[in-house]
């Protein structure tokens, strides 16, 4: 019987219009290969080893309509199988005017890979440094179209696998069975020559199944004899005493070179256990046993055993121990499915924080979870073979993974809490912009998990069910599912514990309005950026960050703290690895939303603190108030850019814009046609984006505003080679070294061409301790926000406060609408007062157990009612339920502590 069970395909093939649709397209996607001999495929399974696909060049375009060092740059078509197209200029290789006059040969091994030189390469023979070759990232490289042909055909050849094998599981069509026997024994022919490779070019010269103990035993590119690392530039990759094969399994295999072979023979494993039994009329097998010696031995265990010398745990390790579990299934390896299980739990581990968002960014999160999916699938319901006895634990019998691996539920159901009001990604570290949901993770959650997550799936569709599907529903999904009811997507407002990102919406259902604040920790696709912030409103990404464009051979400008929306301290980027932020206030009152945290961000800081909030308008609209303070350096320079188009402030007094000079270096390299001028404390700019604007109202003075021209493309592909600017703005700064800056700013998104705030003011800043109260004239009435370091109490006009933070909102008659204090004592205004027995509560902890704190004592019964949130560590929680000594935390694990603090409010709302 099949490791992959066909039933609940065959059921909803019957059923479903959308299935019969999804095979009907594998068909018209094997149709050319059904129509070819088996000297068709042997011819294109490639003899000699691919070259690699990252980082190639069109010499025709590019610089001009293609990006230096792009990944799938060119076009091809099966029925042209000779010839590349540049998908910019339509240029098609190889082509006579830009030959492959270079070359490396693999002496050892008798293979010899051609390349082309560019013109500047071929001025300076004698300079092999790759300091005139076309780069990817920071690194030299060549483009082959030639070998690039070779990885094509392969690579068309091993992806119809999948088709070929599913259809004839569904359908019986020998013809299926007999081209995919003929392409797994054309990849079992050629396997055992390929060469491993890196992704930057680089060929171990040396038997392929000598490389992986060595990748193994030393992980960062192995060791290996100088002359058997073959490159084309001088000393690259050259050790001391040896040479190394790049950065090792990560980059490199033998046919491709991303995270070693596993995924293409992953493909082929799969689909030799569907057509493995399959036999013709007259009772032959497609298989022939010849053929499956070789499929056998020279495929699918040889490249397990590659893979089974990679220990390390990262995002591209999911396939590698995918291979382990079916291969361990098809041939009686129960280790093998052991390091598969150990592997996926490890990958969870490394991939994701305890709340199941990711350590790396969004679109990293769903590349582990690609990647590991198949994992729990080939394990499920495995039961080791009989007599068999590990050397360490118990036996398994019907496995079940889903059930023994928390953390899996918790980063599916991640992917979609921390989505924005387009269902897309918040940009934050090296996420791709414009990327989203993936209704893969809803289908998982209903098929492995529970069917209440039926109506989630249905939401993620946009959709009925019975209308929709993809080849995981064809496969998992209930024939019979059906949703009884609409589940909202579980986004709310909330600060993400294990994360640290904080995100505030206006309200707990879905709307058109989110604004992130970014508190992450260090990890390796991560930005500088602690304490960044994202906004969006109308449905419309406003102030932004650029997205993943770490590939870029230009740099990553996104990467520098400057080109973020955050303080920069002396022109500097944040530390990398001691930034992860604190979270200190976190509050929902009437119409206001709360979110404090610091970070050490600098180590010449000792303060770096942002406080934001987020107010309710009528008509559904908002705006936030954004406090920032600093302690330490020399300059601060508070950044902000938004998607769209900038009025520049005062752009009628030409006199007061000059070119800007002493900028700091970063900026220099990237930002473009910089002005200046001095900070006013009322300057306003106005950004327009698709027929939003968002204004940033500055409220108190600074030395100058900077102005300029910053990088607008939001990948390294060409399409966004001559993206647009955005105009980036910096408030500037001076201060004597260690002294404090503190910014005060209103952001205000509107969609109707009229701000709905007439103008605010920084009615008082207290220069020693921080202390600052907003006014803002909104629409029909005068809002108050009102932020203190301490329990200081003090005194505002009619305002009295002893607390951290104040919200007050009137009408135009200075009528009492709102009110809101949060971590403080008493809040007045106009005859009101609230009152808080504590502004806080730090009580010790006896024991934590899943979502659940055992207190050292019950807490008073006075302020139970009035307990807004819990601090843990240096994160936070929403709080379920309170009964006794017992704290129930909301949706994630508690973390283990020795004391919590329950951070206090008390709130008024005029009943209408």
């Amino acid at each position: 019987m099949a490791i992959q069970d066909s039933s609940t395909a065959k059921q909803n093939l019957k059923r479903h219009p959308w299935a019969r649709e999804l095979v009907d397209g594998w068909l018209a996607d094997v149709s050319y290969t059904l129509s070819k001999k088996r000297d068709f495929i042997e011819s294109m399974m490639p003899a000699l080893t691919p070259w690699p696909e990252y980082g190639q060049s069109c010499p025709e375009c590019v610089g001009r309509l293609s990006a230096m060092g792009e990944s799938n740059l060119y076009e091809w078509d099966v029925r042209s199988p000779d010839r590349l197209t540049c998908k910019y200029c339509e240029t098609v290789y190889p082509n006579e005017d830009y030959p492959e006059s270079g070359s490396i040969t693999a002496r050892r091994m008798g293979q010899t890979f051609t390349f082309y030189l560019t013109d500047e390469e071929k001025s300076h023979p004698e300079d092999r440094t790759g300091r005139y070759a076309f780069r990817w990232v920071r690194w030299p490289v060549h483009t082959s179209w030639s070998g690039i042909l070779r990885a094509k055909k392969g690579r068309w050849c091993i992806d119809q696998l999948a088709p070929l094998s599913r259809l004839y599981a569904l359908t019986g069509d020998i013809a299926c069975a007999e081209r995919a026997a003929w392409i797994m024994d054309a990849m079992a022919t050629r396997y055992p020559d390929w060469l491993f490779h890196s992704y930057d070019g680089t060929y171990a010269d040396c038997p392929p199944a000598e490389v992986p103990p060595s990748l193994g035993r030393y992980p960062l590119g192995g060791r290996f004899p100088k002359d058997g690392i073959v490159n084309a530039f001088e000393g690259r990759h050259m050790m001391e005493n040896h040479a190394v094969l790049f950065n090792g399994f990560w980059g490199a295999g033998r046919f491709g070179c991303s995270g070693s072979d596993a995924g293409i023979v992953l493909q082929a494993a799969l689909s030799y256990d569907l057509v493995r039994e399959a036999t013709y009329e007259d009772g032959t097998k497609t298989i022939t046993s010849e053929m499956d010696c070789r499929i056998r031995d020279d495929l699918l265990l040889a490249a397990c055993e590659d893979c089974e010398h990679w220990n390390e745990i990262n995002n591209k390790a999911g396939h590698a121990r995918s291979l382990s579990a079916v291969v361990g299934r098809l041939f009686d390896r129960p280790q093998s499915v052991r390091r598969a299980i150990e592997g996926f739990k490890a990958i969870l581990d490394k991939g994701f924080h305890f709340d199941g968002f990711g350590t790396e960014s969004p679109s990293y999160s769903d590349m582990f979870l690609n990647l590991v999916r198949d994992i729990p699938e080939l394990v499920y319901g495995y039961t080791d073979p009989p007599g068999y006895q590990p050397h360490e634990g118990n036996r398994l019998e019907d496995y079940d993974p889903y059930l023994n691996t928390p953390l899996y539920r918790s980063a599916l159901e991640g992917q979609i809490r921390l989505l924005d009001p387009n269902r897309r990604y918040p940009v934050i570290g090296d996420t791709h912009a414009g990327s989203g949901l993936q209704t893969i993770h809803a289908e998982v959650l209903t098929a492995k998990y529970d069917i209440g997550y039926a109506g989630l799936l249905e939401q993620t569709l946009e959709m009925p069910l019975a209308d929709a599907g993809d080849e995981y529903a064809l496969w998992h999904r209930d024939p019979n599912l059906k949703s009884h009811a609409t589940s909202p997507l579980p986004v709310r407002t909330e600060w993400y514990p294990g994360w640290h990102v904080g995100v505030l919406r206006g309200g707990n259902c879905p709307g058109h309005t989110a604004f992130y604040l970014n508190g992450y920790g260090f990890s390796s696709h991560r930005h500088r950026d602690t304490l960044g912030i994202i906004f969006l409103a109308f449905n419309k990404e406003l102030a932004s960050d650029r997205g993943y464009i770490w590939d870029d051979p230009r740099g990553a400008w996104t990467r520098h703290t400057l080109s973020h929306n955050v303080v920069t301290v002396d022109g500097k980027s944040q530390n990398l690895e001691s930034c992860q932020a604190t979270l200190e206030l976190f509050g929902r009152g009437p119409g206001i939303e709360v979110i404090q945290a610091s970070a050490d961000a600098y180590k010449q800081c000792d303060l770096y603190r942002r406080t934001c909030a987020l107010i309710r308008l009528s008509g559904g609209r908002f705006y936030a108030v954004d406090l920032f303070r600093v302690t330490g350096g020399r300059t601060h320079h508070f950044g902000f850019h938004c998607n769209g188009e900038m009025n520049t402030p005062g752009s009628g007094d030409r006199n007061r814009w000059t070119s800007a000079e002493n900028l700091p270096e970063d900026w220099s390299r990237w930002v473009k046609g910089s002005v200046e001028a001095a900070g006013l404390s009322d300057d306003r700019v106005t950004w327009t984006c698709d027929g939003v604007h968002m204004d940033l109202m500055l409220l108190n003075p600074s030395d100058r505003i900077i102005i300029g021209d910053a990088p607008g493309w939001r990948s390294c592909d060409g399409n966004e080679i001559n993206a647009p600017s955005v105009q980036h703005l910096l408030a500037e700064k001076q201060v004597i070294e260690g002294a404090r800056s503190d910014f005060a700013s209103v952001i205000v998104p509107y969609a109707d061409g009229c701000c709905p705030i007439t103008h605010a003011e920084l009615a008082h800043h207290d220069l020693n301790s921080g202390a600052m109260v907003v006014k803002v004239f909104v629409e029909g009435g005068t809002d108050y926000i009102i932020s203190s370091p301490d329990y200081a109490e003090r005194q505002y006009g009619e305002i009295k406060i002893t607390g951290k933070m104040g919200f007050i909102s009137t009408d135009r008659h200075g009528l009492l609408i709102s009110a809101y204090l949060l971590d403080g004592l008493r809040l007045e205004y106009n005859g009101l007062r609230l009152r808080s027995p504590r502004a806080r509560t730090s009580i010790g902890v006896e024991s934590v157990n899943g979502t659940t704190y055992t207190l050292a004592k019950e807490l008073p019964s006075e302020i139970l009612t009035k307990t807004a949130y819990l601090l843990a560590g240096d994160t936070g929680y929403d709080i379920e339920k309170i009964e006794g000594n017992r704290v129930e935390v909301k949706a994630y694990p508690a973390i283990e502590c020795e004391s919590v603090t329950l951070i206090h409010e008390a709130a008024w709302e005029r009943q209408h």
